[in-house]
């Protein structure tokens, strides 16, 4: 058996995993969302990653990057050690895109926040 905390909305259910008869049956969740999440988790677990990275502004020299889609969590040391070497150069405008298709994923690390100076 397997304990998850579902993460697929705020009522973070905790969801019991486990084979009877070679059928996989979750268990303890409050909306079919739990099921899904539980699936997915024990097949590839992904996630969303946040970070920061430096930025030469006037205004600030940090600006909140995130993936714009889920990662694998087995790629999200390497994710934040490429973050953590690069330094954008402003404007920089929510949304944009600064590292494209990250180590092949398919995903992008867009910036959060607008820095116009």
């Amino acid at each position: 058996m397997k304990n998850i905390i579902c993460l697929s909305c705020p009522i973070g259910c905790n969801l019991k995993a486990e084979f009877k008869n070679e059928e996989l049956i979750i268990s303890g969740n409050k909306c079919p969302k739990g099921t899904i999440f539980a699936k997915n988790e024990l097949a590839s677990p992904r996630r969303i990653v946040t970070s920061t990275c430096r930025i030469n502004s006037t205004i600030t020299n940090r600006i909140p990057l995130k993936t714009d889609a889920p990662v694998s969590k087995k790629d999200i040391e390497k994710i934040l050690r490429l973050i953590s070497d690069i330094t954008l150069n402003s404007p920089v405008k929510s949304g944009e895109v600064v590292i494209n298709d990250i180590l092949n994923s398919g995903v992008n690390i867009i910036a959060t926040r607008t820095i116009e100076k």
